[in-house]
């Protein structure tokens, strides 16, 4: 019985976790910007600005204050970019991280027609072809995206106006696009920090209203006094409606304890399951007048 009350207590204090992919182009600034999320939603963390370049992956649990949302940060380099199609499938958004600074003019129609002796493009072309295969894989089909024209704070960066529609709107709404789907850009100084809860609760407001279509990962709860990594993970309830007969039943449990319907035992374990969901401030044994 106590277990049981546990178990629902766990539940009614627990959030929904959501899990994000973190992608872009080596160098984009990608873990520059989950540091800085890290920073944002965790007083004890301090961003660690200085960063390398990832090799596999960075992942965290960022503890927001209606869910988590797990990120995943991949790394951009041509050898990794592989690995990514691993992760399309159980992810609940794409951050997509563009480093404005190394894109030439963004505008991938006049691309194709420029010669190699005209002005340097940067990676716009790697961008743009990297960008097609996230959007044009089968898994990724319906997932929420979000682009991010980072490193808005040097003088040197494109303007997002530019992007938006010399890039990112060609390349979505051209053959390899796909279907259409929810998206947006955004811009972004990972280094200062500007723009990061703009991206952060953009995300959270689409993952939320995309739950249908990828439902969470489950319920997850993190011990108030406890370490930061001693967390619980528990299934999702099938429905609402489940949860709440559950616990309609432990009351009833609660009652029967009260009047002398169940053992010595149980009794004790549902006050004491009783003390902790704080479902009823009574002292059983005195209620009852026998001392269960």
């Amino acid at each position: 019985m106590y277990h049981l009350f546990k178990s629902l207590y766990l539940h009614a204090t627990s959030k929904e976790e959501y899990s994000i992919l973190l992608l872009g182009l080596d160098n984009a600034g990608k873990t520059t910007l989950l540091e800085q999320i890290k920073s944002l939603y965790n007083s004890e963390h301090t961003a660690n600005l200085k960063t390398v370049p990832t090799v596999g992956q960075n992942v965290s649990l960022v503890d927001l204050p209606e869910l988590y949302l797990r990120i995943w940060d991949v790394g951009g380099q041509h050898s990794l970019r592989g690995l990514w199609q691993s992760y399309y499938s159980s992810c609940h958004a794409i951050v997509f991280v563009i480093d404005s600074t190394d894109i030439g003019d963004a505008d991938i129609e006049r691309l194709s027609k420029r010669s190699a002796n005209e002005d340097d493009d940067g990676r716009l072309d790697e961008c743009k072809l990297v960008l097609e295969d996230v959007l044009q894989n089968e898994d990724t089909e319906g997932v929420p995206v979000l682009m991010l024209a980072n490193k808005q704070d040097r003088e040197d960066c494109v303007e997002v106006v530019r992007i938006k529609e010399g890039l990112v709107r060609r390349v979505f709404e051209g053959e390899k696009g796909q279907n259409v789907r929810d998206s947006r850009v955004l811009p972004l100084s990972a280094l200062t920090g500007t723009g990061v809860k703009e991206a952060v609760e953009w995300l959270c407001s689409r993952v939320k209203w995309n739950k249908e279509a990828r439902p969470p990962l489950g319920l997850y709860y993190r011990p108030q006094t406890e370490a930061r990594d001693e967390s619980v993970f528990l299934p999702y309830p099938d429905t609402v409606l489940q949860a709440h007969a559950q616990l309609a039943a432990c009351r009833m449990d609660v009652q029967r304890a009260m009047i002398g319907l169940v053992d010595k035992d149980s009794s004790y374990f549902v006050a004491e399951a009783t003390k902790t969901l704080d479902l009823q401030n009574t002292d059983l044994s005195e209620t009852t007048g026998d001392g269960l």
